[in-house]
């Protein structure tokens, strides 16, 4: 459901950050609309994916997946840290 209604707003953001209004953006513009990305996590025990592996690394780490996405990544990330209960 929330993948329809980020894609409804895709032409609206592209619109919005088309500033000389010729039908392209530049990265700028389109960083402009999108905003910044969400913050880090500040805590070590704050759920989060990780990596199988350091060549695992810029897949898994630092990506601000879900638990879903992270295991849907197959046997490449997990779900953790597995010291924490609540994760």
């Amino acid at each position: 459901m929330m993948i329809a209604s980020t894609d409804a707003m895709l032409p609206m953001m592209f619109t919005e950050a088309d500033k000389n209004g010729d039908g392209t953006i530049t990265l700028d513009e389109l960083e402009a609309a999108m905003g910044p990305p969400p913050p880090p996590p500040t805590s070590e025990e704050h759920c989060r994916c990780f990596a199988n592996g350091g060549e695992n690394e810029p897949v898994c780490e630092n990506q601000y997946f879900g638990i879903y996405e992270c295991l849907d990544m197959g046997d490449k990330c997990h779900w953790g840290p597995g010291e924490s209960t609540q994760c």
